[in-house]
Formats: structure tokens, C-alpha cells, sequence
């Protein structure tokens, strides 16, 4: 290893979350938020959708040799989803975060700031290290991710794929 990489590899090792609770980040965050003029107005969508973890990498690269470990939230539940009249919100733990759109083909996108943060290995807070929950995918095919990305790194984080299932 030469040592412009050791250097980087000593200052950044790995950066280390500190989350309120067990939480995942994604390094590919997926479609646009869906605009409320393209929002979804047949009903196709309605009802209650649970949010089912499927796969989540161990460690991810998220900015020029930034690496973070992930925890794996295979099983874990986000949500549920709720959409009514085009309306998607995400209810988690009984309080409503995040609110947004679903169009006609089923796909949405929601952002919900935390009060999370990353910070590098034995160090403070990293500048603009904010973490952003964000849902996205598609309802029609049952597929998305959830990732929890930091802000300096353009919501890059670690990706955790999921299964939409309708439960209403």
C-alpha cells in the first residue's frame, strides 16, 4: 500500500454511526420524488404497504475513500407506507414522517431528515455528516430500497433493498 493510501486508509478507516436506533445506509438512492401534478389519482395504490428489508451490503464505499459499515436489516420492517389519493407518507412508530407522491406507474420517493449523524472513527461529528432517511421504489412491481445517507456525500449511504407488500 503506498503511502497516499495508508494516509487516507489512517484518516477515514471507516466511519462509524451513531444512530438513534439500528439503522442502514445506501450508496444508490433511485427515482425523483414524484411531482404532485404526475401523482396518482385512480386509487390503484390506496391502502397500507409494509416495508420488508430484504438485502443490505456489509460495508459500502459512499465518497472518495470514504467506506462505512452496514448493518444487515434482512427482515427489518420500515413503515408501513401509507397512500391516499396519490399521497404517500411513511408511519413509523405510530408517528407520520415524510410525505410525498405516487404516480401512475407506482413509483414514489420520500426524504425524512433524522436527528442521526455519522462521525469518523474516534473522532467528532463529521461536517456535514446528517443522515437523510430515504424510501424509494416502485409499488406496482414490489420492489424499492431504503437507504440513510449522508448529506456531505450527496445522500450516499448503504442500500438496503425491500419488498413492498400491500397489507390493506
Amino acid at each position: 500500500m503506498n503511502s497516499r493510501c495508508s494516509e487516507i486508509t489512517s484518516r477515514f478507516v471507516f466511519a462509524t454511526l451513531l444512530i438513534a436506533g439500528s439503522l442502514g445506509l445506501q450508496a444508490c438512492i433511485g427515482a425523483r420524488a414524484v411531482s404532485e401534478t404526475d401523482k396518482d389519482t385512480t386509487g390503484n395504490f390506496d391502502g397500507a404497504w409494509g416495508v420488508v428489508g430484504e438485502n443490505t451490503a456489509g460495508a459500502q464505499n459512499i465518497g472518495p475513500n470514504i467506506r462505512i459499515n452496514c448493518n444487515d436489516r434482512k427482515g427489518d420492517q420500515f413503515g408501513p407506507i401509507v397512500v391516499e389519493n396519490g399521497n404517500v407518507s411513511l408511519d413509523q412508530y405510530g408517528n407520520v414522517k415524510g410525505t410525498g407522491f405516487v404516480n401512475s406507474e407506482g413509483y414514489f420517493r420520500l426524504e425524512i431528515p433524522t436527528s442521526s449523524y455519522i462521525v469518523e472513527r474516534g473522532k467528532s461529528k463529521v461536517q456535514g455528516g446528517d443522515i437523510t432517511m430515504i424510501v424509494s421504489g416502485s409499488l406496482k412491481k414490489g420492489t424499492g430500497r431504503v437507504v440513510f445517507g449522508v448529506e456531505k456525500y450527496g445522500n450516499a449511504g448503504c442500500t438496503t433493498s425491500t419488498t413492498f407488500i400491500r397489507i390493506t
